[in-house]
């Protein structure tokens, strides 16, 4: 059940847009510095949004 169901939300807006996703592969394989994914996301522009990194 959802107990939450008259909690006010912060989101203001939710829309859908096209970003450009750039995946990197990063690491040496070490125990220091594993291997891992590098995701960033850019505008049409170019312009750098957001960076991820996942294992």
């Amino acid at each position: 059940m959802n107990e939450n169901k008259n909690r006010i939300s912060n989101v203001d807006e939710a829309k859908e847009i096209t970003v450009i996703r750039v995946k990197s592969i990063f690491g040496e394989g070490t125990t220091d510095d594993p291997v891992h994914y590098v995701y960033q996301y850019f505008d049409k522009q170019g312009t750098l949004l957001a960076t991820a990194s996942y294992s």
